[in-house]
Order: C-alpha cells, then sequence, then structure tokens
C-alpha cells in the first residue's frame, strides 16, 4: 500500500501545483469542511476517491484555477472546480498507477455537507491523506472494493 500512497499523494500535488497554483504540505488527517466531492472508478482496481473541502479553501482553489477576483467566483463555480479537482486527481493516479490498464472513471460528484473528518487509519482497502497552504487545507479518503485492495 505504500507504493500506492505515494503515487496518490504525488498525483495530488502536481494538480494542486499545475492547476492550483497551490503548493501543498502533507498534515495530519483532521479538520472541517463544507463540501465533499467524490468520484468512482472501475477497472482492473475498482474504488472510489472522496475529498473533503472547507469553503475558503475551495474559493481559493477556483479563483487560482480559473484568474478571478473572490467577487467573481460564485457557488456553482465553486462546485465545478472541486468535482473537476477530483476528476483530474483520479485521471492522474490512474494513469501513474498501471499504465498498461485501462479505467473507467465515473462522474464527479458534489455534495454540501458539514462536517470533521476524524483520523482515518490506512489498511488493505483504504488510503488517507491531509493537505494544508498557508494555514488551510482538505483531507481524502482512496478507497478500493475490497476484492480489488492493494497488498
Amino acid at each position: 500500500m505504500d507504493r500506492t500512497k505515494q503515487i496518490w499523494v504525488t498525483s495530488i500535488f502536481e494538480v494542486f501545483e499545475k492547476m492550483f497554483y497551490i503548493f501543498l504540505e502533507q498534515v495530519e488527517i483532521g479538520g472541517h469542511y463544507d463540501m465533499t466531492a467524490q468520484i468512482s472508478f472501475r477497472g482492473p482496481r475498482n474504488g472510489r476517491m472522496r475529498f473533503f473541502f472547507p469553503d475558503n479553501f475551495a474559493r481559493t482553489m477556483a479563483m487560482n484555477m480559473l484568474n478571478m477576483e473572490p467577487d467573481e467566483i460564485s457557488p456553482v463555480i465553486v462546485e465545478d472546480c472541486l468535482k473537476e479537482s477530483a476528476n483530474m486527481i483520479c485521471g492522474n493516479f490512474l494513469r501513474r498507477f498501471d499504465t498498461s490498464q485501462v479505467f473507467d472513471l465515473g462522474l464527479p460528484q458534489l455534495a454540501k455537507k458539514t462536517g470533521e473528518i476524524q483520523s482515518a487509519p490506512d489498511s488493505d482497502c483504504s488510503i488517507a491523506a491531509a493537505f494544508e497552504s498557508d494555514g488551510e487545507g482538505f483531507s481524502c479518503i482512496l478507497t478500493f472494493q475490497e476484492e480489488d485492495a492493494v497488498r
């Protein structure tokens, strides 16, 4: 699972640096969130990625990605940005995970759901990570279906 987590973390760093101009540091899991974006994938391994974003961080992502001012950012723009981030990270990860295989990505989904992320230990079926930039951040979980767990 260490190789898989490293590939996933690298994909997240790359997408955030190139698409959002946000340079992340990996931190401990935890924190408040206002929205969740998720995307599923099917192929030699099946699973889903879930991302838990606080509102301010999500707005910063949208402003950076689209080069817009704070007053130009609508809730719809933020939602689309978060769904696209899930799509880009998943695609980047799967391309690195196994270049010889084809995966099908589902449509990214977004839910406005407030909560607190608790510690989420890695397992054979699940990897958790959290990231921060300038004091704000997000958490995420990659889950494989049990029969497809990476060992």
